[in-house]
């Protein structure tokens, strides 16, 4: 391809004269949809295959007529993917050993479609095997320059098309969201480095909205004493829940009577049979003792995206205690305490627990699983460090003054204060190391909405959650523009 100099929003970017092609996997935003409208208007790229939110696809076949539209929830209820052709390109991938890493993570990804729990796993294991043929083909033929995902793949077709996107080498680009504020951050896969924009972060408004929001934020932790450690998604959660409680008595005997005489669809029998299995299992190893030495590690939510893909090689939470064990003295103690939010009725957590997951942790030496009303408070800052996959508690409790340990690839990874486990680290060490400064923490945070942030949001969900954020102001046009300057910028390099 020629290349030439273009001037886009004031930045001088080298680009192709020819198109660019690229496989997207947007979610449910209509800004993901205008951001193709717009990289395609300007001639600098057009997508060649679509596999996103299917509140686009009508939409995407009338602007995007040659590109190859792949219905998202074909693949959740045909468990199958698309017909294709493959032809034996990269032979070498059907047994090398990433292979076999991406396949086990791709079939735990499954979970997610398994409401009736009649997917077996010699189903799943034929189903990733006809994603691996199907992803292959695609590449081979479409052979696209960059791949694009709105958010960290976590349904097993996208996750699939991201890992062999990385085998061939071609170039992944996704985007991680920042917990605080409506910000985005570019980086090349799910552990890959974050990427620099074009030109800092400029809007003043925002920036003043975003140097309040973590003041506040930061201000909030002066005294412990006060603090509520459970985020916002969490409390809105817990306010529906509790909403139901008014009419708790009288649903629980409707729900009793409703099960009983099989008028509940079999999904949901199937979801309340295992919430209760996975309650009653849980407090069987529940313990009030809490040990003086210890590392606390919370659970997270499953089935999410925090831990699979975001955890890596550490998805397995099971998996990753066992190892916490084994880096750990041997007199230090493990406390955990189950996600809340793994029980309610609203969310999917009983797809992502078995009941057997609690006995297992009995097997684990001196590993203590606390009630879920305990102090989020007492437990940071009685501990000699926080352990976690990717939760927002190692941010916490940096900012409390403790040791820090994370296993994934969060959006505040690289914060003061916080330190990325690597298999060479000396825990001793990290047990004495300096602890941060909440001013430090502050200047860390505004330097890397400076250098990496990118105003918006990747998901629907998101979107309702700071949803404040977009009345009556600029956001939604500053967030387009800014998301093709990065996104040109980043694939012209």
């Amino acid at each position: 391809m020629g290349a030439t100099s273009r001037n886009f929003g004031g930045i001088k970017l080298d680009v192709n004269t020819e198109m660019h092609t690229y496989f997207y996997f947007p979610t449910g935003r209509k800004v993901w949809c205008d951001l193709a409208d717009k990289l395609s208007e300007e001639g600098f790229a057009e997508p060649s295959l679509w596999l996103g939110d299917p509140t686009h696809d009508t939409v995407v076949r009338e602007r995007f007529p040659n590109a190859e539209i792949v219905k998202f929830k074909g693949f959740t209820k045909s468990r199958r993917a698309p017909d294709a052709c493959y032809e034996g390109s990269h032979p070498e991938f059907w047994f090398s050993e990433e292979f076999f890493r991406i396949k086990e993570r791709a079939i735990k990804l499954m979970d997610r479609a398994d409401p009736h729990e009649n997917f077996r796993n010699v189903d799943r294991d034929v189903f990733f095997n006809d994603l691996v043929i199907w992803g292959l083909s695609k590449y081979e033929t479409l052979k696209p320059d960059f791949v694009l995902f709105s958010e960290a793949p976590h349904a097993a077709s996208g996750y699939v098309l991201y890992e062999i996107a990385k085998f061939i080498g071609t170039p992944v680009y996704l985007f991680s969201a920042w917990s605080l504020m409506p910000i985005m951050s570019l980086r090349q896969k799910i552990n890959g480095p974050f990427l620099q924009t074009p030109k800092p972060f400029a809007d003043s408004d925002f920036t003043s909205s975003f140097n309040a929001v973590v003041s506040n934020y930061l201000g909030g932790f002066a005294n412990p004493d006060n603090y509520d450690f459970e985020p916002r998604y969490m409390k809105i959660q817990q306010m529906r829940d509790s909403e139901k409680q008014n009419f708790a008595r009288f649903k629980v005997v409707l729900t009793k009577l409703a099960y009983g005489l099989m008028l509940l669809s079999r999904r949901k029998r199937i979801a309340l049979r295992r919430r209760r299995e996975l309650l009653a299992a849980m407090n069987t190893v529940v313990t009030t003792s809490i040990p003086n030495n210890y590392v606390y590690f919370p659970l997270h939510y499953e089935p999410e995206r925090t831990t699979n893909p975001d955890g890596g090689v550490f998805h397995d939470q099971l998996r990753t205690l066992a190892h916490i064990r084994s880096i750990i003295p041997k007199e230090m103690s493990i406390v955990v305490k189950e996600h809340p939010s793994t029980f309610t009725p609203r969310l999917k957590g009983h797809l992502g627990r078995s009941p057997a997951f609690y006995e297992a942790t009995k097997k684990i030496q001196n590993l203590h699983i606390v009630p879920m009303q305990t102090s989020t408070a007492d437990l940071i800052l009685g501990a000699k460090c926080i352990a976690t996959i990717t939760g927002t508690v190692a941010l916490e409790a940096a900012i409390l003054g403790r040791p820090s340990l994370i296993f994934g690839s969060p959006w505040f990874e690289g914060c003061p204060g916080v330190q990325t486990y690597s298999d060479n680290m000396d825990f001793k060490a990290f047990l004495g190391s300096e602890t941060a400064t909440r001013s430090l923490i502050q200047d860390w945070m505004i330097s890397e909405l400076s250098w990496r942030g990118i105003p918006g949001c990747v998901n629907p969900s998101n979107e309702r959650y700071f949803a404040k954020y977009y009345r009556n102001t600029t956001l939604s046009t500053l967030e387009l523009d800014s998301l093709n300057e990065m996104i040109r910028h980043s694939v012209s390099q």
